[in-house]
């Protein structure tokens, strides 16, 4: 819900900012938010396989 009244209200305000702050909100976002170092190391011990494709899934987002 958040994310849909942010782009919703707030795009025209992000169109001014620099890509490089951008590219800094994201990063942020996944390092502190969406990327659980500790699931992955247990997926890491459970499936190198699914490990390999959740990383390859994950830079596929940030690039």
């Amino acid at each position: 819900m958040f994310v849909i009244l942010t782009l919703l209200f707030l795009t025209p305000l992000f169109a001014y900012l620099p890509q490089a702050a951008l590219g800094a909100i994201v990063i942020t976002a996944v390092v502190f938010g969406l990327f659980k170092v500790a699931a992955m190391r247990r997926l890491a011990r459970l499936s190198r396989t699914e490990f390999w494709l959740a990383m390859a899934a994950l830079l596929g987002v940030l690039t």
